[in-house]
Parts: C-alpha cells; sequence; structure tokens
C-alpha cells in the first residue's frame, strides 16, 4: 500500500513538472494535475463525468487505458497550448498553428512551396522544424492513434527534456 502512495504522489509531482514545463503557467498545470490524477485514481467515474464533453469524439469507452493522456491532449488544445492537425492539412493550417501557439510571435513562417514537396502534414512539419530552429523553438509531437498530429510549440531547450518526461508518463500512448 506505501508503494502505491509514493507512486501517486511521484505521478502527480511528475503532471505538474511536465505540464508547467510545457506551458509555463503553474495555475493551469495544478488545476489540470489535479484533473489528471483523479481520472487516474478512478478513471470510470471519471469518463462518466466528461465522456461527452471530452471522450466521445474521440471514440473512447469507459474501459479505455488512455482516458488521461486524451483529456490532457484536449485540454491542451482547448487553452492553446497544444493543435491537432489533420494528415491533409496544408501549409497555411501549419502556419496558422504556429501562429496561434506562439501567442502571435511567428506569422508565415513555412512558405508555401514546402507544401509542393510535402506528401501529408508529417512532411510538412518536419519542414517546419528548420524555419522553427531558425527562431529557437521546436514541435513537441504528442503522440495518438489515427492521422492527425497533435503538436506544441516549445523553446529547442526544452525539447530532450519533455521528451524524456513524455516517455516516462505516458509510455503506453
Amino acid at each position: 500500500m506505501q508503494n502505491l502512495i509514493i507512486k501517486a504522489m511521484t505521478t502527480t509531482t511528475d503532471y505538474y513538472n511536465f505540464l508547467n514545463l510545457l506551458t509555463e503557467n503553474e495555475t493551469f498545470s495544478h488545476e489540470l494535475t489535479a484533473q489528471l490524477t483523479a481520472c487516474d485514481a478512478d478513471p470510470k467515474a471519471f469518463f462518466d463525468q466528461n465522456h461527452e464533453v471530452w471522450f466521445d469524439r474521440r471514440g473512447l469507452g469507459r474501459d479505455s487505458n488512455v482516458l488521461t493522456y486524451y483529456f490532457m491532449l484536449g485540454m491542451l488544445e482547448h487553452h492553446n497550448y497544444a493543435v491537432e492537425l489533420d494528415w491533409k492539412a496544408d501549409v497555411d493550417s501549419l502556419n496558422e498553428a504556429i501562429h496561434l501557439l506562439s501567442n502571435g510571435k511567428l506569422a508565415d513562417l513555412v512558405p508555401d512551396e514546402e507544401e509542393d514537396d510535402a506528401d501529408s502534414m508529417y512532411d510538412l512539419l518536419d519542414a517546419a522544424e528548420e524555419y522553427l530552429s531558425a527562431q529557437g523553438y521546436c514541435f513537441l509531437m504528442l503522440p495518438m492513434d489515427g492521422d492527425s498530429y497533435p503538436v506544441a510549440l516549445i523553446p529547442e531547450s526544452k525539447q530532450n527534456t519533455l521528451d524524456d518526461m513524455m516517455d516516462t508518463l505516458f509510455k503506453d500512448v
């Protein structure tokens, strides 16, 4: 029983550290951490309370083992810390996402010509990395099943740490 308590405290701290590093918003990070730990503690009850808003559109059921992750992803998107790009999105959609995620600091970063060489959004994201790097940014890829690419815009200096945290917290996704 004591190991479960230690794991829960560590997970809470890890969620908070991850979210705070990603968003640089302590209040949001504390609030979302509380929701994520509530989901971990009783996923079925959490699903029952939140399925219409957060889970039904993704086709997730009450017994899904990824409720916490997809709830976090939805909240990050809802608060403009992440954007989900469709596989068939274009350069305009990508540039709009970068503009939104950068709070208006980066505009029309990826030239239209990149679309000619791209077969999918994945190719455009690869092309965008070069332009983002010149500005000191990169994408944090938030993996999910499907043909969408959820991404967050982060300073390059945080990439390795956030990637490692993602691997630890969400290794089953």
